[in-house]
């Protein structure tokens, strides 16, 4: 009678059983899991709407600073491409608002451009802090505006 090759029986068996174990093991994590997922989800949507509300209060803000500037009746105030009255108007719409980040400190650093109805500043930033999750949100703004001061797009 002839034998046959039990070569391959024991390497066989050792796989049925490390995959036995990996199923067990697998098992095991899903029903132990407990993790409160909403909680979570609900900070991390907390500080994306709060970086959201903080850059737009900073494009609000330059908004309103140019349309005040445009419609002083100071004639003098656009001297300079009106450098000087943004600084100053900067002061009065600076609010410290948690979260604002850098605009009020780079307009009055004069790290802006403003001609032909183009304001432009380069590298703001945002945060916002929610519990032990923080964020930052960096962006360039750049705004155009009408011969009146009203808002007519981003460029």
């Amino acid at each position: 009678m002839r034998s046959l090759n039990k070569k391959g029986d024991a390497p066989m068996i050792l796989l049925a059983v490390v995959t036995l174990g990996l199923i067990l093991m697998l098992g095991f994590v899903f029903l132990s899991f407990r993790a409160d997922l909403t909680n979570k989800s609900l900070q991390y949507s907390k500080l994306s709407n709060s970086l959201e509300f903080n850059q737009k209060y900073v494009i609000s803000s330059v908004k309103a600073i140019v349309k005040e500037m445009v419609k002083s009746e100071d004639p003098g105030i656009m001297d300079n491409f009106g450098k000087e009255a943004i600084i100053e108007l900067s002061d009065k719409y600076n609010y410290n608002i948690k979260g604002q980040g850098n605009l009020f400190g780079e307009i009055r650093n004069e790290n802006f451009a403003f001609d032909d109805n183009k304001f432009e500043i380069k590298g703001l930033f945002v945060t916002s802090e929610i519990g032990a999750n923080s964020a930052k949100r960096v962006f360039d703004l750049c705004l155009e505006f009408d011969i009146n001061g009203d808002f007519v797009k981003n460029c």
